[in-house]
């Protein structure tokens, strides 16, 4: 539970953190902390590691164990910089790493970052990355080197869900960031999530953009990617998969669902090895607004009778949806098969 902290000067400036270790554990509440009020801008906290970074825990008083930089007052949100090239980031248990605007940010104001570089990602029990906004200024860009795997797992409501995220959180007026993942293989399983849109319809600024760059294969089971938003545009969706994009009961979505605000588009291309799709939604979608775009370049698209590719306004006009399948398009149908109940006591 012990906390490394630096705070603002009244006409000044938070103070940063550096660290150059081999390991670095933070736990049952343990933070490192650069937060600014009033005008100041919050700082950088930057870690050099050797190894691993492990984020797990909460502490008796409710305070969670991260890494947070954030400007409580109307100055800029500061940054993030984690560097283990050879280790693994591991979050758990509601760790967190987060730089935040607060509400009086500035929409002139210069957004913040997270970035980085490590041998592999393992997030669950409700862990988060999150660069948010509270007021007009942007939230800031979240860029993910992963040289092996990232995998994101679990959820337990709404409100708590592993997962890496820029938001515009009730109140604000800012846009999300920009989310930009590198990785060898990706996993998001178990209602984890990885977007960046407004929360809510306190929520007046537009969903950032999701840009997934994946060497072999992006699996999902009852994952979410997206840029959903209730008012605000809806931000794009990216997708670069050298192998195979595999949802089961999972979505990739960037639809608004009020007002007359455009959908985003979705990119899966260039051409990955398959698009598998087991109910499961793809879909750009807006209100009154223009919906979006959708474009799918695969060697094989596979889809069941339960999966949906959809690009559509209620009331404005309809996006398109392209889809560039050089083996064509497999509809895979599941009917029930008849089964005769067996009489076990005459086997028995």
């Amino acid at each position: 539970g012990a906390v490394c902290g630096v705070t603002y000067l009244p006409r000044g400036a938070a103070g940063d953190i550096e660290i150059a270790a081999r390991d670095v554990l933070l736990e049952a509440g343990g933070q490192l902390v650069s937060r600014a009020e009033f005008q100041a801008d919050a700082g950088t906290v930057t870690l050099a590691l050797e190894r691993d970074l492990t984020i797990r825990g909460v502490a008796a008083d409710g305070n969670r164990s991260g890494v947070l930089v954030n400007a409580v007052g109307s100055g800029d949100q500061g940054a993030i910089d984690l560097r283990l090239p050879k280790g693994t980031l591991r979050m758990d248990d509601l760790g967190v790493i987060v730089i935040e605007n607060g509400e009086a940010s500035l929409a002139t104001g210069t957004p913040g970052s997270i970035v980085i570089e490590a041998s592999a990602l393992e997030m669950a029990g409700n862990a988060r990355i999150d660069s948010s906004t509270r007021g007009a200024g942007a939230g800031g860009d979240i860029l993910l080197t992963i040289a092996n795997h990232a995998t994101l797992r679990g959820t337990t409501d709404p409100l708590e869900f592993t997962g890496i995220t820029s938001l515009s959180q009730p109140g604000s007026t800012g846009n999300a960031g920009t989310i930009t993942l590198a990785a060898r293989n990706v996993a998001v399983f178990d209602g984890a999530e990885i977007s960046a849109r407004p929360v809510g319809t306190g929520a007046l600024g537009d969903a950032g953009n999701l840009r997934l760059q994946v060497v072999d294969d992006l699996v999902m089971r009852s994952g979410t990617l997206s840029t959903e938003s209730e008012v605000a545009a809806g931000g794009n969706i990216d997708v670069a998969v050298g192998g195979l994009v595999d949802l089961a009961n999972s979505s990739i979505t960037t639809s608004v669902t009020g007002g007359t605000s455009p959908g985003g588009d979705i990119t899966i291309s260039p051409f990955s090895k398959a698009v598998i799709l087991e109910n499961s939604r793809i879909v750009a979608r807006a209100d009154e607004g223009a919906g979006g775009n959708i474009l799918i370049a695969t060697n094989a698209l596979l889809r069941d009778t339960s999966s949906i590719i959809s690009a559509s306004s209620n009331s404005g006009v309809d996006g398109t949806e392209v889809i560039n399948s050089l083996q064509g398009e497999i509809n895979v149908f599941s009917p029930e098969l008849p089964v005769e109940p067996v009489d076990a006591a005459s086997l028995l």
